[in-house]
């Protein structure tokens, strides 16, 4: 298998691998839409050790509550 390589902060947490947010770099994040108004994102989510992106349940929660309010320009 071939070595990973993460594009975002990985951590251990509780004996589990833990990986930052991709709303942690907004500008280049997906779901930039749904990061913290005051900037980036800073939680560590738990998750595979072959994750390579995760988004945390805030800002999960922030799409769901935005459905509709987002528009693309």
């Amino acid at each position: 298998m071939a070595e990973l390589t993460y594009n975002y902060k990985t951590k251990e947490i509780d004996g589990q691998h833990a990986m930052l947010c991709q709303n942690s770099n907004p500008a280049t994040s997906k779901y930039a839409a749904f990061a913290p108004e005051n900037g980036a994102c800073d939680v560590y989510v738990k998750c595979s050790e072959n994750s390579v992106r995760v988004l945390c349940n805030a800002c999960v929660q922030r799409s769901l509550t935005n459905l509709g309010k987002v528009t693309q320009e």
